[in-house]
């Protein structure tokens, strides 16, 4: 049943696309996908780094939420770099949501001259805010599994 959940999500999302009227060009909405599914990985990542930091599931289930309020918040959703005290800024550089988040505005609006990207003070562009993501995903990835044998 997961499967075809992820492919009704994703159907609802191509009419959606369509529908609010984001950038037209189909590489914009490929990138797009291409973002969601590292961003997918990132996630899956995450819940095997978390599972394997402890050895009853119920207390991984517990501290999973605690690793990813972290970075949602400070993924750049609901604050941005400038809302928060700088100690707390390497946070935001470990939180896959905030290179998605980015990859996903350049690709929205790079093509608009608008002050959102300027507003918004990102460091890099879609690309290589996607490729930050892949190395992200796949440096939890290596942290879980190398967690498994402690």
């Amino acid at each position: 049943t997961e499967i075809y959940t992820e492919q009704i999500v994703g159907s609802v999302r191509c009419v959606q696309e369509t529908v609010i009227g984001f950038y037209p060009p189909i590489e914009n909405f490929l990138f797009y996908l291409l973002v969601m599914i590292v961003l997918s990985f990132n996630g899956n990542s995450l819940g095997i780094m978390a599972g394997c930091m402890f050895n009853d599931i119920r207390v991984a289930m517990a501290v999973t939420p605690t690793l990813i309020i972290p970075f949602m918040l400070f993924g750049g959703f609901f604050l941005n770099r400038d809302n928060y005290p700088v100690w707390l800024g390497w946070l935001e550089w470990l939180s896959p949501f905030r290179y998605a988040q980015e990859s996903l505005v350049m690709n929205e609006f790079e093509s608009y001259n608008a002050g959102a990207i300027s507003f918004l003070s990102y460091d890099f562009g879609k690309w290589e805010s996607l490729g930050l993501l892949v190395i992200l995903g796949v440096v939890y990835r290596v942290v879980g599994l190398s967690l498994i044998h402690i």
